[in-house]
């Protein structure tokens, strides 16, 4: 009574008057059952309503709540609802009295035992509620699962396909939240069920339910699994690995990978409750039976499926090993030999095995190493390349993974060196082309990698080539075989180099262009210029301009001759007691002294000695030796008619890889090279001008150039077997060097030619392959509805669309992008996507007669087709050839088309679209196509289609034919646009709605797609649709029991379009929002890739056209832990929404502090268009926060290019600076005791004072104030004031993220005044650290090459970044701004030597392409100061202790004024 007496007695909060509410409901349900929408919108509210509660409200109503839940649950409800009704039964329980959850769970088990078949909704309810009790409160009720288990036995015997497969998600739920805690019993209960009843169930959505219980087992450590049953679960799911449904086959493709790890893991196996003694074992042998041996053995029309599918299980149990078992990734190495092997030992090499291994390599082992692990991952593979047993395959894998090592590792370790020098050049020679063609590609990664070392190369390369040509006239047989294969493979090697050269730092060197530049004499800069030569590059690429040479070199000799002078005459400075002593040269590491106009003055010497010295640049002239070589192996034939084929053959290629690689501006080097190319292009002109019988007549017009469309005529009538492979090579070539030419109509005299040799797969279509430009061709957004749907990422789509052949052409070397496997493509393929695609060029340059005569030529192909057992591939090549022709007419035509093609065109695609049950990329091409039509033709013919569409679509029609329709239809609005079928919006919105309420799951896919390419074309005139969408969205969402993803994906897509429709209409409450937020969320529930992705895209169209409805701090909240995820589309819909955010708000994004959580997931991406994407996410980041606290840049970018705390850096110079005290000592000092004892303590001073500055503010006061410090600072001319301000600046700027947290700092006292670093530590000191110690905390870990090149190119931006405010390179003005309080005291001034110290370190590294950044940042800092006014950044003030390294850069010191340094800029 006492309990009632008080909830009485209070008011009703939101979370009591919602439980009344689902009370009411509950009570009313005998009378009229629960409107499913009411309790959806209900539902969604209380579930907020219980974590916005507090605990004693919620005890006070969660006995009510519970049965209230429960009676809603049991009295069968939809699967939304259900899920809701779950999941605030388990967040009541959690939140408030715990102790119900065994009589709730008892309860729920009970209902379930008397369940009844003819009950399905109630038994459905009941069955989701447990599991997520189980899922919440697993290893609290583990008593229970045995009988649980019971019951899922019980539920598997169920007609509906959703019963079973809630029954197996209540059970992996079980099995998870026990955690292996539960009984034996219980365990070997479930694991035959799973393998008994559920991996073979007919329906597919239960199969994947299975997989993912047989993956929950291995999480949890295999409970009850012996060896026997691992081994036999992992068998099975290599048999479903060839199921048909690829859902199935990906869910399997998991369980799999995890089963394995689990097996070769023993120690983390569980040993569960009421067995006796249990020892673990490894599965011995495992990944040869269930890895290696069925991928060898595969064949069959399933072949493909089970080696991708076992591919990205090796994927799937590497990662396990790494990540969830926490092996070293250096023990990733063990699998090599393992994979390698599955490529076998046979010399033939199968495309489509080589590229699954390849996908095994990159992303299952390389990925996932840490750049140390990386350098000896690079010897292994070298050690691979020269095992005697490796086979042509082994080969080209190993060094295909050795190139892309290199690239991401950003350097050639020294070890590897030798080895590259003892496996590549032997690979040149090797008697497979591919295996040559992958070695000239390593060596073309390493040109890329190490800049440096392509003169040499090209240089060998050359003489290489020559002495093979004269060593091949002399071989014959076997050797000679040997020496035209290494001939080959030298000039792929020269090719590859030549065209990658001008793309380098350094570009062609000047050994290499046959050129002799002129060296100047540097012995009167010992040892300055000394050590510069192999700086000047770097130099170059940091400024960014060219000085003319001619006039530099007089300059030179008078800088020459001025330095020289300083170093002569050491200037003289004062001791405090009148007398004068000749002052060292202060050398701290790494800072050196120089004065302002001195540095100008060594940076121009840089520029003069990059223009005359022997290394210097020249990125527009060409390698002029290569081009002899080329013109050599041309015009000089050898005696051999073999040896002369080989030769013309490489030389063919260098010249090819010379002119793809030419400058596109024109200038005299470029135009002497076209002179040379055209007059060896005309000596073979004449090859061309005949037949293979000498029966074509030579044509007198050279304009002409080359016949080949008449040699290619000749050859097709031929038909010869012999050489049909080398005439296909042939007519891919000239089609894709007219399809090169920009303009079609330039040879419209060969059009006749070409149309005859394009139009061979409408004309001979049962001899020509099926076209695979689709993929390329269709729509991009429209990838969804299959049948290439996206996967995890771009890598993973181009293994699955990966096709292969044991006849594909070689990799062209001088390509910008290899392609990503090797031989992609047949020949044959390859030769009909070339006719296709030329054929489209062509239909689109023709006039209107050449149009019509060529879509006849298509109709009459479609009909004679029809029931022939190639239409299938005739229907793909046709979509192909229409598709390339209408896109190509867009870019071509201004004008409409006639009515005669528009209408021939449509009958055609309508035609294909009546066939009903054809392939996924057959429909989207034809809808495409019609919406093309729609683009090309005016008005009356959009609308006039349009109408003809939606009459087609009102009758009884075939489900596959009316999906195809709405897809057309949506396809017709986007290329229309809103405004131009405005009219005919309603009319196609209440068709689409329609369609989309079919009880047919395919075509109510096709209809929501269609459905919102209508809203996104009519835009702002679609909001009085909007009401009806979205309640057709909810309908859908409620009525579908399946769970089917893509369905759900489709209703997600619709809500992210109608944000974008509503947009600022969206305000937070309103009912369009709470209902769009709650269908995201449950779609979302099921954590599937598609719906995932869909719940992240909602999150960015609220940033875009919504930004008043949530708060910037949720959507990072929201955003964050999507950055980590596993799947990489998501991780880039996260990061682009992040850029959004900075873009609409960046000072709210900036109090989020996630700077240092972008650049360690820069670090870990493995997409290069990823990362491209965080790189700019956090440029836009810097440039927006930089001006307001450039120390925390200064900060993370230190921590990023270093990898060392600061406190280790700076011992590191303490020490360097002790060294180079014994070092110069004599050399300085002269044995002077007084000078020796001065040098040293100033030196040491100076480095501890920056330590102590950025470490322990208060000793750093004690420091400063010493008096015997102030004597010797005084010695020199340095102010101790100088040292104390700068304390303090630094300190109180260092931390400072907001204006804010500075005003609300203890320190500052009532009446406003700041008390910083005042000489005492306290407590505070502490928590303002804070906001630093994430990032250092997180910097002990290795960081890959390129991010630390990123890191060093953001710091490089500071300067930049900081704004324009004067006071960033003002100490003067800074100091006074923060006395009046004006500012949070963060400058860029204050942080200056840090930042010089910083662009030392970059300019000294060991990576190459860095050092050019670390140069150009420096050259920045002197541009900066020297075009400012005097004393600007407060050098005057800081004197001695504010230093610059760029002496170091050029040998040696440099003696300068101290009087100079101390009045003028730096």
């Amino acid at each position: 009574m006492a309990k009632n007496f008080v909830r009485e007695n209070v008011p009703l909060s939101r979370f009591g008057v919602l439980v009344a509410q689902l009370e009411s409901i509950v009570a009313s349900a005998a009378h009229k059952p629960p409107d499913s929408l009411l309790c959806f919108d209900l539902l969604s509210d209380l579930i907020t309503a219980i974590d916005e509660e507090p605990k004693e409200s919620i005890l006070l109503w969660q006995r009510k709540c519970e049965d209230a839940l429960y009676s809603l649950l049991v009295l069968g409800a939809r699967r939304p609802v259900r899920r809701l009704a779950s999941m605030a039964m388990a967040r009541i329980i959690s939140k408030g009295d715990g102790i119900s959850i065994y009589s709730r769970a008892s309860t729920l088990q009970g209902f379930l035992s008397d369940g009844k078949k003819s009950e399905p909704l109630r038994v459905a309810g009941a069955v989701q509620c447990l599991g997520e009790l189980y899922r919440h409160f697993g290893r609290r009720i583990t008593s229970g699962l045995l009988e649980t288990t019971i019951i899922v036995t019980k539920l598997m015997k169920f007609n509906e396909d959703f019963i079973r497969q809630e029954a197996l998600h209540m059970l992996r739920n079980a099995l998870e939240g026990s955690s292996g805690n539960a009984a034996f019993s219980a365990y070997t209960e479930a694991f035959r069920v799973i393998m008994r009843l559920a991996v073979g169930d007919k329906s597919f959505i239960v199969r994947i339910a299975a997989a993912r219980c047989l993956k929950a087992f291995a999480d949890i450590g295999g409970p009850g699994l012996g060896v026997g049953e691992l081994d036999n679960s992992a068998a099975f799911c290599v048999k479903a690995l060839e199921d048909p449904i690829s859902s199935v086959r990906d869910a399997f493709t998991e369980a799999l990978g995890a089963l394995l790890a689990l097996g070769m893991n023993p120690e983390a196996q569980v040993q569960p409750r009421g067995k006796g003694h249990f020892t673990p074992k490894k599965l011995e042998g495992g990944l040869q039976r269930h890895l290696a041996l069925p991928f060898t053995k595969a064949s069959g029309p399933r072949s493909k499926d089970l080696r991708i599918g076992l591919t990205l299980s090796w994927v799937f149990f590497l990662q396990a090993m790494r990540i969830k078992y926490l092996h070293p990734d250096s023990e990733l190495q063990n699998f090599v030999v393992l994979v390698m092997d599955m490529l076998g030992v046979d010399s033939s090499v199968d495309a489509q095995a080589l590229a699954c291994v390849l996908y095994i390599l990159r992303v299952g082992i390389t990925d996932q190493m840490t750049e140390p692990t990386q350098r000896g991952f690079l010897l292994l593979l070298g050690k691979q390349l020269q095992s005697p047993d490796g086979s042509p395959p082994m080969q080209i894998a190993s060094l295909r993974t050795l190139s892309y090592a290199l690239k991401t590792l950003g350097e050639v370790p020294l070890e590897l060196k030798d080895v590259l020098d003892n496996t590549i050049v032997a690979a040149l020679s090797h008697p497979s082309p591919l295996v040559r063609v992958e070695a000239a590609l390593t060596w073309r990664a390493l040109a890329e990698v190490d800049p440096t070392c392509v003169g040499g190369l090209i240089s060998y390369g050359v003489t290489t080539l020559s002495a093979l040509r004269e060593n091949a006239s002399f071989h014959k047989g076997n050797n000679l075989k040997v020496e035209l294969d290494s001939l080959h493979g030298q000039a792929m090697v020269l090719a590859a180099l030549v065209s990658v050269s001008p793309k380098l730092p350094l570009g062609y060197p000047a050994r290499a262009q046959g050129q002799t530049p002129e060296c100047v004499d540097v012995t009167t800069l010992e040892p300055i210029a000394v050590k510069l030569g192999w700086y000047c590059h770097g130099v170059l690429a940091a400024m960014g301009k060219r000085v003319n040479c001619h006039a530099a070199r007089d300059y030179w000799n008078l800088k020459v001759e001025e330095l020289a002078a300083l170093s002569r005459h050491p200037v003289k400075v004062g001791d405090g007691a009148g007398t004068q002593k000749a002052a060292p040269n202060f050398r701290v590491f790494p800072f050196v002294p120089l004065c302002g106009h001195r540095i100008l003055h060594v940076r121009f010497l840089l520029v003069l000695l990059i223009e005359s010295s022997c290394t210097s640049l020249e990125p527009k002239r060409l390698p002029r030796s290569v081009l002899e070589a080329s013109k050599k192996m041309l015009t000089e034939s050898s005696r051999n008619s073999i040896v002369a084929t080989v030769e013309k053959e490489a030389g063919w290629l260098l010249l090819s890889s010379l002119l793809a690689s030419m400058p596109k501006e024109v200038n005299i080097y470029t135009l002497e090279m076209e002179d040379q190319v055209f007059d060896i292009l005309s000596l073979w002109a004449a090859l061309f001008n005949r037949n293979p019988d000498y029966q074509i007549n030579q044509t007198e017009d050279l304009a002409s150039l080359i016949r080949a469309l008449s040699f290619i005529s000749l050859l097709m009538t031929k038909e010869q077997s012999n050489i049909k492979p080398a005439v296909d090579i042939f007519i891919i070539r000239t089609l894709t060097a007219y399809q090169s030419l920009c303009d079609p109509m330039a040879f419209k005299i060969d059009h006749p030619q070409i149309i005859q040799i394009c139009t061979t797969p409408f004309r001979d279509a049962s001899v020509c392959e099926e076209s695979s430009c689709l993929r390329m061709l269709l729509d991009k957004r429209d990838a969804w509805l299959g049948p290439w749907i996206p996967g995890r990422d771009w890598f993973e789509d181009e293994l699955r669309a990966f096709q292969g052949g044991k006849d594909g052409i070689l990799a062209c070397v001088f390509e910008n992008e290899p392609p990503s496997f090797p031989q992609p493509e047949t020949i044959s393929k390859m030769l009909v996507n070339q006719m296709l695609l030329c054929f489209g060029a062509m239909f689109a340059s023709q006039d209107s007669g050449g149009m019509l005569s060529l879509l006849g030529l298509i109709d009459q192909c479609m009909k004679a087709g029809k029931k022939q057992p190639w239409h299938a591939t005739c229907v793909t090549n046709i979509c192909v050839g229409l598709l390339a022709g209408f896109k190509a007419l867009l870019a071509l035509r201004s004008q409409p088309l006639g009515m005669e093609i528009l209408n021939a065109a449509r009958a055609i695609f309508q035609s294909i679209l009546a066939e009903g049950d054809i392939c996924a990329s057959q429909r989207r091409a034809s809808s495409e196509g019609l919406g093309l039509l729609a683009r090309l033709g005016n008005d009356i013919f959009t609308a006039r289609l349009t109408r003809l569409l939606l009459g087609d679509i009102t009758g009884p029609t075939d489900s596959h034919f009316a999906g195809s329709v709405a897809l057309a239809l949506g396809c017709i609005h986007r290329s229309a646009g809103g405004m131009a079928l405005s009219s005919l919006v309603p009319a196609t919105v209440n068709s689409l709605s329609s369609l989309a309420k079919s009880s047919i799951a395919g075509l109510q896919i096709w209809s929501l797609h269609g459905l919102l390419l209508t809203i996104e074309a009519a835009g702002l005139s679609y909001v009085s649709h909007v009401q009806a969408t979205l309640g057709l969205a909810t309908d859908i969402l409620l009525s579908e029991e399946n769970g089917w993803v893509e369905l759900q994906q489709g209703v997600g897509r619709l809500i992210n379009a109608i944000v974008a429709v509503l947009g600022p209409e969206l305000a937070p409450g309103s009912i369009f929002f709470s209902r769009c937020k709650s269908v995201v969320a449950e779609i979302s529930s099921q954590r599937e890739t598609a719906t995932l992705l869909e719940s992240v895209r909602f999150t960015q169209q609220l940033v875009l056209f919504a930004p008043q409805a949530v708060t910037v701090h949720s959507h990072v909240q929201t955003l964050l832990p999507t950055l980590s995820s596993r799947q990489p589309t998501l991780r880039h819909l996260a990061v682009s929404t992040l850029r959004h955010l900075i873009e609409k708000d960046p000072a709210s994004v900036i109090d989020e502090q996630i700077e240092d959580t972008l650049f360690h997931m820069l670090d870990d991406e493995t997409d290069p268009e990823i990362g491209n994407l965080v790189r700019t996410t956090i440029m836009r980041l810097l440039y927006a926060s930089c001006p307001l606290f450039p120390s925390h840049w200064l900060l993370i970018c230190r921590n990023m290019v270093t990898s060392f705390p600061l406190h280790i850096l700076l011992f590191l110079a303490l020490l360097a600076n002790l060294w180079l005290f014994i070092h110069d000592i004599w050399h300085f000092a002269e044995g002077d005791p007084y000078w020796l004892w001065c040098y040293f303590r100033i030196n040491f001073i100076q480095a501890l004072c920056i330590l102590l500055s950025l470490s322990s503010p208060g000793l750093f006061g004690y420091l400063v104030s010493s008096p015997r410090i102030h004597t010797d600072l005084m010695v020199f001319g340095c102010c101790p004031s100088c040292f104390v301000d700068f304390g303090i600046l630094a300190t109180s700027g260092r931390d400072v993220r907001t204006t804010n947290n500075l005003e609300q700092d203890p320190l500052n006292g009532p009446d406003g005044d700041t008390r910083i670093n005042s000489g005492e530590d306290d407590e505070n000191m502490v928590s303002s650290s804070e906001g630093s110690s994430r990032v250092v905390t997180r910097r002990y870990k290795h960081l890959r090459y390129r991010t630390k090149v990123f890191a060093a190119e953001c710091l490089s931006h500071l300067p930049e970044a900081v704004g324009k405010n004067p006071a960033h390179f003002d100490l003067s003005l800074a100091r006074s701004q923060l006395s009046n309080g004006r500012a949070s005291g963060d400058w860029l001034v204050l942080q200056v030597q840090e930042l010089i110290s910083l662009a030392y370190q970059i300019s000294t590294i060991q990576f190459e392409n860095m050092r050019h950044i670390g140069v150009g940042l420096l050259s920045t800092i002197v541009d900066k100061s020297h075009g400012s006014s005097s004393s600007s950044l407060g050098y005057g003030d800081f004197k001695s202790y504010c230093l610059l390294p760029i002496g170091d850069l050029c040998g040696d010191f440099v003696e300068v004024d101290n009087a100079t340094v101390s009045r003028t800029d730096l």
